[in-house]
């Protein structure tokens, strides 16, 4: 592992994380400039997620027919294009497009620090260091906040937008000169047992962790924003400032990962999180229109179970065969933005049909829901061989 490489897979996943999010804040002007319906809102903030979650199983057959130097790079120029046409939209189509191109360029972000690191450590050397480096990228989410307000408040969203194009280009140039091309070589260090077929029922009931972990997106990325200003009743400075809360929570715990996964099992991790998360979001279903502080709070254990989604990845290393690891990856890996690209329209459709108050109130109910269900399902996993 050299020292380049390691920045290349940071930058990388940091503007994957941005890209995630940063539609919180740029999404309301661009909606407000194109005059977009709350449906069309909803869905050109799927658009990401939906063409994200496409590409998984493409791009992790690439992954093990190529590596993973050529395919991020070419991927990474896609999402260049594509934040470049989000900056110079003048209709909701293009926006799509524009929308589209970039989930498809940030797609093989995160999937490729586990690819590449399982290849070129062994054992339990891998985990921690794709956890660090999910850590580090994880700052994207505090760029998208305060400071991308900020930048949107000062030079307009069309150029904020535009310079994320410039470092996305960077990202891809990186990419390029950095990463070994690992390519299809089985690495000599794994043994038999890693060499062993999947463990289909395992990953199976591992699955709903990787939709669910998505919900604290879909509130930071698209509707966070609209609760705070239309039920909480804050200011968009106020919200933003909400916003830079959250994203620090969520960089906390996944900086908090590595020293946690020493101590505690990854189920009494996720169990941990799971289990507050759903207790606050019930909570606010019954009473939405709370303070910013408890909104926050609640929106920022979310954002935090989000990290739930690198865990899960981990725990998937051990249980998947070596010669369809990028398939199976890119399987995993794509259901959480399967969870976005479905929940984001369906909260569309629930914002278009009630008044905020109700409509935010049905949201957290189905979030808490949700949460349940998995995490039943997430604790018989290890039953299951």
């Amino acid at each position: 592992m050299t020292a380049r490489t390691f920045v290349a897979f940071s930058l990388t996943f940091l503007l994957s994380m941005f890209f995630r999010t940063f539609f919180a804040v740029v999404g309301p002007e661009l909606s407000r400039d194109l005059l977009l319906s709350p449906f069309q809102f909803g869905v050109l903030s799927s658009a990401f997620f939906a063409c994200f979650a496409a590409m998984q199983v493409p791009v992790g057959l690439l992954f093990d027919r190529f590596g993973c130097r050529l395919p991020m790079t070419v991927l990474a120029i896609c999402g260049a294009v594509g934040s470049a046409m989000i900056a110079t939209t003048t209709s909701f189509a293009q926006a799509l497009l524009g929308q589209g191109l970039v989930g498809v360029g940030c797609a093989p972000a995160l999937m490729g620090i586990y690819y590449h690191y399982g290849q070129a450590l062994p054992g339990q050397k891998a985990p921690p260091v794709a956890i660090t480096i999910a850590a580090i990228g994880s700052l994207g989410a505090l760029v998208s906040a305060t400071p991308l307000e900020f930048l949107v408040s000062t030079v307009g969203w069309r150029y904020a937008v535009a310079a994320s194009a410039c470092f996305m280009t960077l990202a891809s140039g990186l990419l390029y000169i950095s990463v070994d091309n690992d390519g299809n070589d089985e690495p000599p260090m794994l043994d038999e047992a890693t060499r062993s077929p999947s463990n289909v029922g395992f990953l199976i009931f591992l699955s709903p962790i990787f939709l669910s972990a998505s919900l604290g997106i879909v509130f930071r990325s698209a509707w966070a924003s609209p609760y705070l200003v239309e039920v909480v009743e804050v200011s968009s400075q106020q919200a933003a400032n909400a916003f830079a809360a959250v994203s620090v929570a969520g960089t906390l715990t996944g900086f908090a990962l590595r020293l946690a996964m020493k101590r505690w099992s990854a189920g009494s991790i996720v169990g941990a999180l799971y289990g507050i998360a759903i207790v606050l979001t019930a909570a606010l279903a019954f009473d939405p229109a709370q303070n910013v502080v408890v909104a926050a709070v609640v929106l920022s254990t979310l954002y935090a179970i989000g990290n739930c989604h690198t865990i899960a990845l981990a725990e998937a290393q051990e249980h998947i065969s070596t010669r369809r690891r990028g398939m199976i990856l890119g399987v995993l890996n794509g259901l959480g933005f399967v969870g976005v690209a479905s929940f984001s329209p369906i909260f569309g459709m629930i914002a278009r049909s009630l008044e905020p108050r109700p409509a935010f109130t049905a949201m957290f109910a189905a979030t808490a829901a949700v949460l349940t269900g998995s995490l039943v399902l997430y604790m018989f996993r290890s039953r299951i061989t």
